[in-house]
């Protein structure tokens, strides 16, 4: 269990001195336990709740990095937060580009276009067929990006 081994590495990562990453491990732990503790004392994520607690917590942080740029944030606090983000997405699973999910979806896209014969017109009602193909191959695919790309074809 993932957090075991952070809190193993809590004593470790203290003496160490490295702020950033202390808060990073802190944050880990924290996000773990809330989620146990949503179910009950005893319980035990598996590998697959882990991985969406991280996956979120990698979102979360990007979001708020690209946040502080856009507001003039102090140049520490965003060095800070993006390296809060790499020690988060060194437990993380390899999560795709925001690239690869675009290409993705619009292959989805089409092939469902295809599927449905030339006079469909594609909907955000179509929004829950694509995400469910899209996760099949990257399943902690950020759907804003899914959605984006739909909303674009929409839109023309």
């Amino acid at each position: 269990m993932l957090i075991n081994v952070i809190e193993e590495m809590l004593p470790s990562v203290m003496k160490s001195g490295d702020k950033n990453r202390l808060e990073a491990i802190k944050d880990i732990k924290n996000e773990l336990k809330k989620a146990i503790i949503a179910v009950n004392k005893d319980y035990q994520l598996s590998k697959d709740e882990e991985d969406k607690i991280l996956v979120k917590m990698v979102n979360q942080y990007e979001e708020a990095i690209s946040e502080f740029k856009k507001g003039g944030a102090k140049p520490e606090l965003i060095a800070d937060n993006e390296a809060r983000l790499e020690v988060i997405k060194e437990f993380a699973p390899k999560i795709a580009t925001d690239e690869e999910i675009a290409d993705l979806t619009k292959t989805v896209i089409n092939d469902l276009l295809k599927s449905k014969g030339d006079g469909y017109t594609l909907s955000m009602r179509d929004m829950g067929t694509i995400k469910g193909e899209v996760n099949k191959i990257f399943p902690n695919a950020n759907g804003k990006i899914i959605s984006t790309v739909l909303k674009s074809y929409i839109n023309g």
